[in-house]
């Protein structure tokens, strides 16, 4: 290894001594010292002087401290010059506390070693201070690369939000501002947000571009960039699970009980897990619901970008994924590939007709919980679109006098007709049962509210023995209950109801799916209140307008 010059500088000659003894009977890896490679100089000019004589020095140990130019002031001099690239700088101090250098100093120099110090404890500390060197250039590394995917996914964002807002070129402009972004400190994704904001507003500042930025925008795409990469899309594992099953039979000698418990058990058993989910939604037409369910979420996501949550997600995919099953399950036995894939079925015609007795029936499962996870799906996109104020907002003001379902949506865009609409109706029939003493508010449900919601049947009972046998072969999809309502037994609406569950298990978990109503007189409005947590109900108020009631309906 050839020889490397270095150079202590500092105002102690013994401090000179300690660490040229130390320099010369230490190994130190990627060091080869002499005694005449190794020069002094008691402070910054003099060193000034000591590399003028073009000593090749590639090792600085200098003091802090000193008379006339400090150590740190010398270094900065040969950084400002280009001179400090092809040096190793090493400070040393007699400084008690935590030293604070300027960041282009520390980032410039391999450590400080405090004094005091003896000449094997420099060398040890120089050691440690190689050993942290290499970590940290690891480090550096490492964040490196991270830096470069982090800048990588906010272009992707801002890319998205300019393309969302009709900016579809975009220059290098932006490039050169995310750059800036990231030249001096490591991005957390907590701070994504606001350099997002930062970096869009002034890309479009510069632009010249009259657009104010969208905080909750931007933490919408964020959130659905991070959110849609962790939802599985198989999440049943229909497809798989069958063909797995399939090549289970085709490989093992099994007797035909056997074979049919291996590829009917599994899929049964998953069909009968997904349908215990959608059970309470009766089932709709998918062929009328599905094609526009993307269309209805990324329309509702342009007037509320936070509309779509991973819920929604994970029923679209398991729809879809149901789908795909019984589109195969009808090919695989239109095709009769029972008798051509299943080996034990070509010495057994029995077994094949059982199996495909089997799958048919499994087939029209899958038909029918098409139908009712169409009708979760609908339930819940309108669910949350009553839950965002934007969609509210859009609703009253655009469909003032429509029941939101994607049928009426469907319409006032333009997706389908008149006529077409019609075909909607029976899937979209609701029945609301109203019961009060009052006459008057009968007539107004039965007349003014069953005239305008079309779709609805509205029922409306006096006396609670008569809505009772109703109920026994009628589900009601919303409750009106006048908070007067008084018989033997209940003192008011809210009693009365509570006597309902307790007769009617099921009317109790259909009202969370649904809605329970009381109609409520100014008198009422305390009293009522101390019901409000054991029951999730909406407010109807005397005198009841119809304006306020249709609002009620629908939004609350």
């Amino acid at each position: 290894m050839s020889v490397t010059p270095a150079l202590i500088v500092d105002d102690s000659p013994m401090i000179i001594k300690i660490i040229k003894r130390s320099l010369l009977v230490n190994k130190i890896e990627g060091y080869n010292f002499t005694e005449d490679s190794i020069y002094s100089a008691s402070d910054g000019m003099e060193a000034f002087e000591v590399m003028g004589r073009a000593y090749g020095i590639k090792l600085i140990i200098t003091d802090i401290n000193m008379p006339y130019l400090n150590g740190d002031e010398f270094i900065e001099i040969l950084k400002d010059t280009g001179k400090l690239s092809d040096l190793e700088v090493v400070f040393v101090t007699s400084s008690s506390t935590q030293l604070m250098l300027k960041r282009e100093i520390e980032d410039s120099i391999l450590g400080i070693i405090y004094k005091p110090f003896r000449y094997e404890s420099f060398a040890e500390g120089f050691k440690s201070l190689q050993k942290q060197k290499v970590l940290k250039n690891i480090e550096l590394q490492k964040i490196k690369i991270e830096q470069v995917e982090k800048k990588e996914f906010i272009e992707k964002i801002c890319f998205l939000y300019l393309e969302d807002i009709g900016i579809d070129s975009v220059c290098a402009n932006l490039d050169m501002i995310i750059d800036e972004s990231f030249s001096y400190a490591q991005i957390t994704q907590d701070e994504y947000p606001e350099l997002l904001y930062s970096i869009l507003s002034i890309y479009l500042f510069e632009m010249l571009i009259d657009h104010k930025v969208s905080h909750k925008k931007i933490k919408c795409l964020l959130k659905h960039s991070e959110s849609s990469s962790h939802i599985k899309k198989s999440r049943l594992g229909l497809m798989d699970g069958f063909k797995r099953e399939l090549d289970y039979v085709n490989s093992t000698d099994l007797r035909p009980s056997e074979i049919i418990t291996a590829l009917v058990s599994h899929t049964f058993d998953t069909l009968s897990m997904a349908t215990s989910h959608v059970k309470k939604f009766s089932a709709k037409d998918s062929k009328l619901y599905a094609q526009h369910f993307e269309y209805i979420i990324k329309e509702f996501i342009k007037i509320d970008c936070e509309f779509e949550d991973e819920k929604l997600l994970k029923l679209m995919f398991e729809y879809k994924e149901i789908v795909e099953f019984s589109e195969f399950l009808y090919n695989y036995l239109k095709n009769r590939e029972i008798f051509k894939s299943i080996k034990a079925v070509h010495s057994s015609k029995i077994l094949g007709i059982e199996l495909k007795n089997r799958l048919s029936k499994i087939l029209k499962i899958t038909y029918a919980l098409r139908g009712c996870y169409c009708s979760n799906i609908e339930f819940y996109i309108f669910k949350r679109a009553k839950a965002s104020s934007e969609i509210h907002r859009f609703f009253k003001k655009n469909m003032p006098k429509s029941i939101p379902s994607s049928s009426t949506f469907l319409h006032f865009k333009g997706k389908v007709t008149t006529k077409e609409l019609r075909d909607y109706a029976p899937f979209e029939m609701q029945k609301l049962a109203v019961i009060s003493g009052e006459l008057k508010t009968l007539e107004f449900f039965k007349d003014t509210i069953g005239n305008t919601f079309k779709n609805w049947g509205v029922f409306c009972f006096a006396k609670s023995a008569i809505f009772e046998a109703w109920l026994c072969s009628n589900k009601p999809n919303k409750i009106v209950i006048d908070y007067d309502f008084k018989g033997s037994g209940f003192k008011n609406g809210v009693e009365f109801l509570n006597l309902l569950y307790k007769k009617y298990p099921l009317l109790k978990h259909e009202a969370v799916v649904n809605g329970i109503y009381f109609i409520t007189k100014e008198q009422n409005q305390e009293e009522i209140k101390e019901y409000r947590d054991a029951y999730n109900f909406a407010k109807i108020s005397y005198p009841i307008v119809y304006k306020d009631a249709f609002e009620v309906l629908i939004y609350d």
